[in-house]
């Protein structure tokens, strides 16, 4: 009998043991970044001897399971650090084929090679962008954000103008606004619209400086389209006639307008002047209120280089240009398991796949039951101290219980000896 007591309370020293080093790594990780608490489970030892004789033989460890609730998420200063609000984990890998690991980890930063990295130095995988498109039928690959990315020129082919001309302006009287174009070079032009009321309407010129196409800064400027627009009673677009296309259909834009011979050997520019929004209605209208420009617009820009980054909610990672232009550099991807309690944690924060968690799903963040993306945030561990502060005490008591009953059970055996002697 105190043999078998020994035992049990022996069992009970191991297994209580156990929990208090579970309790102490999950508080000792209580800051880090990612990290998952980990809760053990105990069941009875049953003796294998006797099937008869219901007595068990002590306890022993089960399991040991992380639980992957979501940590608390905090704001960051960093660009690169990303958070996972919802479910799924990061995928990141070594380079070498069929290597992925997980991670909910997002401290990412950027090699001196630009690639979007974990602090372990493994390539946080993705989505590459070709010419400013997201691949989303690509193979996953390592993201690169380097410094020394730049954002090619946009020559202009389309440019808005929006106002109003005062419908009380004398004949012969002229407003004009002046819009930015840019070249194939990433070069701006000031392109200037100059409107002249009339009996019956408005004429208009759409202008260059003259010194722009070769010419003297003193010459007169380079017309390159003009026209007419008229108005109707209610001080909407009625009619636009132009000297390049003449009378345009209802709701039709000016196309084809064109600067040729540029002084700085850039390509022709050719662009459309979008008169009527996408539902046919004028932008420009005439009512009896000061002539003024709403806005302007056009699709060109100049060159510019990588400023800084912002992450969106659905992963993409746009690059912040210094001309003012935004581009995506690519796209995060997550992975979800049917069974996350089934991966098996390798080293730090980083997990692999096993036949009880189920091969990984990985598609776009916010989709397919995966969760967004949070940027300039990380993730904080799940772990309440509070409630590991009351696991230790259960587990602190369990292991003085079973350590009394060592003793007790050693009590007997030397009283079971003496009572020989």
């Amino acid at each position: 009998m105190g043999g078998a007591a020994f035992n049990i309370g022996l069992s009970g020293l191991v297994a209580n043991s156990t929990g208090i080093e579970v309790v102490g790594n999950n508080l000792a990780n209580s800051n880090t970044i990612g990290f998952k608490v980990n809760s053990v489970f105990f069941e009875e030892l049953n003796s294998a001897s006797n099937q008869f004789l219901k007595l068990g033989q002590g306890v022993v460890t089960d399991s040991i399971r992380e639980t992957f609730s979501q940590g608390s998420i905090q704001s960051s200063q960093v660009p690169t650090d990303m958070a996972i609000q919802g479910e799924g984990f990061f995928v990141v890998g070594d380079g070498t084929l069929n290597s992925q690991f997980f991670t909910r980890a997002g401290n990412f930063q950027i090699s001196t090679d630009g690639q979007l990295i974990t602090s372990e130095g493994l390539f946080v995988l993705g989505y590459p962008a070709i010419d400013g498109v997201i691949d989303l039928n690509s193979e996953l690959m390592p993201i690169t954000i380097s410094p020394t990315t730049g954002l090619d020129p946009t020559a202009t082919t389309l440019v808005s103008l929006g106002g109003n001309l005062d419908s009380d302006t004398p004949v012969g009287e002229t407003f004009s606004t002046a819009v930015q174009v840019f070249d194939s070079l990433g070069d701006n032009h000031q392109v200037t619209y100059q409107f002249t009321r009339t009996a019956a309407g408005w004429d208009f010129e759409i202008q260059l400086p003259a010194a722009d196409v070769g010419g003297l800064p003193t010459d007169p400027p380079t017309v390159l389209e003009s026209g007419s627009i008229t108005f109707d009673p209610q001080g909407q677009i009625a009619s636009i006639t132009t000297a390049g296309g003449g009378a345009l259909p209802p709701s039709t834009n000016p196309t084809g307008i064109t600067i040729t011979g540029l002084a700085n050997g850039a390509d022709d520019i050719v662009f459309d002047w979008q008169i009527f929004d996408g539902n046919g209605l004028g932008q420009i209208s005439q009512f009896r209120l000061p002539s003024e420009s709403t806005f302007t617009d056009q699709n060109g820009n100049s060159a510019g280089s990588l400023q800084s980054i912002v992450v969106r909610e659905n992963g993409t990672i746009d690059g912040l240009f210094s001309n003012g232009e935004t581009a995506p550099l690519g796209q995060m991807a997550l992975a979800r398991f049917v069974n996350p309690e089934g991966l098996i944690k390798v080293t730090g924060n980083l997990y692999t796949r096993t036949a009880a968690s189920g091969e990984p799903i990985v598609g776009e963040p916010d989709t397919g039951g995966r969760g967004v993306i949070r940027g300039n945030s990380i993730e904080s561990s799940n772990v309440d101290i509070a409630e590991e502060f009351v696991k230790l005490i259960v587990f602190q008591r369990g292991y003085q219980a079973s350590s009394r009953l060592v003793i007790t059970a050693d009590e007997i055996t030397q009283e079971a000896i003496a009572l020989k002697r």
